[in-house]
C-alpha cells in the first residue's frame, strides 16, 4: 500500500478513481491522506466492506479537508465498523464543511443511527457544502433521522435569505 501511495503522489500520476474492495488497509490511511493533499487528478475514492477503523478514518479526513484535496465522490459502503460509525461521522461532517469539492457521499450500509445523521447533516447544511448525492441505504437510522434530514433539504429548496 505505502509503494502504490508513493506511486500517486508522482506528479505525472493521472489515476482519477481508486477503489478498494475487502482490503484491510486501516493502517494505511496516513500515506493515503497525504495522496489525497497532493495528488490532483484523484476524484474519486470508494471502499466496499473494508472494515475501517474509525482513527483511520480520522486520517484519511484530514486529507480530505487539505485545500489541495480535488476529491468529488467518496464511497464508504459497507466499510465502517460499528463502534466508530458515530465518531466518523464526525470527522465526515468536517470534511463536508472543509472540502467544496466533494459532491457524492456514500455511508452506506454502515450503522450510522440517528446521532451519525444528525452529525454529517450538521456539515450538510454548511454553505461550504456542496453535495448533491447522498446514499443513506441501510445506516440503522430510524423516523428521528429522516426529521433530520428533512429540516436538511428544506434549507436546499428554500434557503434563507442573505443578510
Amino acid at each position: 500500500m505505502k509503494l502504490l501511495c508513493e506511486g500517486l503522489k508522482q506528479p505525472n500520476c493521472v489515476l482519477q478513481t481508486l477503489r478498494f474492495f475487502r482490503r484491510l488497509i486501516s493502517s494505511s490511511c496516513g500515506a493515503l491522506a497525504a495522496v489525497l493533499s497532493t495528488n490532483q487528478w484523484l476524484t474519486e475514492l470508494e471502499f466496499s466492506e473494508t472494515k475501517l477503523e474509525a482513527s483511520a478514518l480520522k486520517l484519511l479526513c484530514e486529507g480530505l479537508k487539505d485545500t489541495n484535496c480535488k476529491l468529488q465522490k467518496l464511497k464508504l459502503c459497507a466499510s465502517l465498523l460499528p463502534e466508530g460509525s458515530e465518531a466518523v461521522c464526525r470527522y465526515l461532517s468536517c470534511v463536508l464543511i472543509c472540502n467544496p469539492d466533494l459532491t457524492e457521499l456514500d455511508p452506506s450500509e454502515n450503522p450510522l443511527g440517528d446521532i451519525g445523521v444528525k452529525y454529517l447533516c450538521v456539515g450538510l447544511r454548511h454553505s461550504n457544502c456542496k453535495v448533491e448525492k447522498l446514499d443513506l441505504s441501510t445506516c440503522h437510522s430510524t423516523d428521528a433521522s429522516c426529521v433530520e434530514l428533512s429540516s436538511f433539504l428544506q434549507l436546499v429548496v428554500n434557503p434563507l435569505p442573505k443578510s
